[in-house]
């Protein structure tokens, strides 16, 4: 061969190449090293997911599980509230119109509507009773109520009219029956308390202002003995005193009134009867409806809660079947990558080696 001088410069410039190509080789050799380490790494954080992700998935089916034995309970209760909800509506359609139909129920308004119209056109007819009655105590003066007050020994037909008068103001009076002494009147009287009510200052005003409507059936019973008196009439009293006549005529005026209303009532009892039938059915109704929608609101809340839990059960669903397609990917690298990784594990411990000696080069 050809021999070369060997110089100071040479053997630097030697040193020089040999140290550039020495490095570059063990950037090379630490580069492999990392990407086995690296690729190593992958592979034993694989393994790991492969548990986690196996872990994950027993707990998702065991879920699963339980969502399936608590969805077929859920199911089994909405479908018996939702049984007793369409027997309530059954029962609403059935019982309700069933029993009075909308039809009748219109008609049992209108009679009332009507009815009450019939009654109150009657009672108005009768008004002019009232007037009669009330005119006939505005001619009653108090000279003549003194006068009547003042008396010893009246008159029966006052002594009937007092005793009416008493009646229908529902003052204490004694029961009618035939006097013991014939001297002292036809029947047994009350005058001594009649005389207690002239004395009132306004006692002519209460008879003026009493409502009719306090005129009782009882009372108009209690009535009529004096009515049917012979000497029960405008022309005696009128004879007897003119403050007699007056609050005569507001005796049977006042009855006369009456008469009308009782013969109202069995009319008025009807249009009572009607509505409160009418009352019983919307109350029924109303109940049987509040009890429908509660029983619809809880069914409708059973429904929310199962197809939320329905929605969050296919959310699961899906993600396990995600992480089961990423656990097969995983299986399917693990097993494909074995012999790279016996390979991988001895460049490994090679490379590693093999930095060290450079190292302590």
């Amino acid at each position: 061969g050809v021999s070369m001088a060997l110089t100071p410069m040479s053997f630097f410039v030697f040193l020089d190449t040999y140290a550039t190509v020495f490095l570059k080789h063990r950037d090379r050799q630490q580069t492999r090293h990392d990407q086995v380490v690296s690729a190593l790494a992958k592979l034993e954080q694989t393994s790991l997911d492969i548990e986690a992700m196996s872990e994950q998935i027993a707990e998702s089916e065991t879920v699963l599980s339980d969502w399936h034995r608590g969805s077929a309970q859920m199911l089994k209760a909405i479908s018996a509230r939702s049984s007793l909800v369409e027997r309530k509506r059954r029962e609403i359609e059935a019982v309700l119109p069933g029993a009075v139909a909308p039809s009748e129920i219109k008609q049992m308004q209108a009679e009332v509507v009507s009815g009450k119209e019939a009654v109150a056109l009657e009672l108005t007819d009768a008004l002019p009773l009232l007037e009669e009655a009330r005119a006939a105590l505005a001619a009653v003066n108090l000279k003549e109520i003194v006068a009547i007050r003042s008396m010893k020994n009246p008159p029966s037909v006052i002594r009937a009219v007092m005793d009416a008068v008493l009646v229908i103001l529902h003052r204490p009076v004694v029961k009618f029956a035939p006097a013991d002494d014939k001297a002292h009147g036809l029947f047994k009287d009350s005058f001594i308390t009649a005389q207690m009510f002239l004395g009132e200052a306004d006692c002519i005003q209460q008879m003026e202002q009493y409502p009719p409507e306090e005129i009782q059936g009882e009372d108009y019973e209690i009535l009529l003995p004096y009515l049917e008196l012979a000497v029960f009439t405008a022309d005696s009293a009128k004879k007897a005193s003119p403050a007699a006549a007056g609050m005569l005529t507001w005796v049977l005026k006042m009855c006369e009134y009456q008469k009308v209303r009782i013969s109202l009532q069995p009319r008025v009892d009807q249009i009572r009867k009607l509505e409160q039938s009418l009352v019983h059915v919307s109350e029924e109704k109303a109940t049987a409806r509040r009890q429908l929608d509660e029983l619809q609101g809880e069914m409708a809340a059973m429904q929310k809660e199962f197809e939320e839990t329905f929605s969050e059960k296919g959310q699961l669903e899906s993600e396990t079947e995600d992480t089961k397609a990423k656990l097969r990917a995983a299986h399917a690298l693990i097993e494909a990558m074995q012999t790279e990784k016996v390979d991988w594990t001895r460049q490994s411990s090679v490379l590693a080696a093999g930095l060290t000696c450079a190292a302590a080069d």
